[in-house]
């Protein structure tokens, strides 16, 4: 090769690296000054968060709608309120409890985030919870039949607000904590009550808001391109409407996970 050639040669990569070590200088130092389009970026996280999340639950009132017309649900409120026997049928409250709970294992089979499927029964004289009369939980994959499982803490609540809604409707809690092993998961309760007249029990869907949050996690160790170093880990949190953590950062790990605590207790 030429000298000419071979300075020409060096002379475009010098340009070509001084250009890319000047284009990425200037982009950190844009990205730490907070240029106007980060309120937009964030703006987007946050629809698209939402939309995921509306996404992710769009199926749960359709489900416990569907699953409050089955059969079985029917089966179990006539026999419930004729002493254990449904007189239309011939089948005791037993049996259709069985069919009940089988529908409820198809049902979180074909939905791998829907964590509970149960029936409550409801106290005739004060509305308060009475016991799951089925009750069937999904982790990793698994199903089981809880028996004589306690009533929940949250079931109180949800019983007198979902009695307070028309004849059919759903109600939807808010999001909460449940605990998972060594830590807790964000979930979300759907129930619509059963019955002829009186209200006899409640329907109640759970789903794992886990997945649901992937664009939030994510959003704390954001993608950078090449050659550009990785950005440290950003801190996000997710909020409930009374300032209770759904998300929050762990600074010791760097990524988002879920601790009970208050934004009102770290930002007075």
């Amino acid at each position: 090769m030429r000298l000419s050639t071979r300075f020409t040669t060096a002379i475009i990569a010098h340009v070509v690296l001084t250009v890319a070590v000047f284009t990425a200088l200037n982009y950190r130092v844009f990205e730490v000054a907070g240029m106007p389009g980060v309120a937009e970026r964030f703006a987007a996280l946050n629809k698209g968060v939402a939309d995921e999340l509306q996404a992710a639950t769009a199926g749960l009132r359709p489900d416990v709608r569907a699953l409050r017309t089955a059969p079985a649900v029917e089966g179990i409120v006539r026999a419930g309120e004729h002493g254990g026997v449904d007189p239309t049928e011939g089948v005791t409250v037993e049996s259709w409890r069985t069919q009940l709970t089988a529908n409820c294992v198809l049902l979180l089979a074909a939905n791998e985030r829907y964590r509970r499927c149960r029936l409550i029964s409801i106290a005739a004289d004060n509305h308060d919870v009475g016991h799951a009369m089925v009750d069937v939980e999904q982790a990793n994959g698994m199903r089981r039949v809880l028996a004589d499982a306690a009533p929940r803490p949250e079931d109180d609540d949800l019983i007198h607000r979902t009695l307070l809604l028309a004849d059919g409707e759903v109600f939807v809690g808010s999001i909460q904590q449940e605990r998972d092993g060594a830590g807790t998961i964000p979930v979300v309760n759907v129930a619509t009550a059963i019955g002829s007249g009186e209200p006899f029990g409640m329907l109640v869907i759970t789903m794992d808001l886990h997945d649901a949050f992937a664009r939030v996690r994510a959003a704390s160790t954001p993608e950078r391109p090449f050659p550009l170093a990785a950005l440290p880990a950003r801190e996000v949190f997710v909020v409930d409407e009374r300032g209770d953590y759904l998300l929050e950062p762990d600074t010791k790990i760097g990524v988002t996970s879920t601790r009970r605590g208050r934004l009102q207790d770290d930002f007075p």
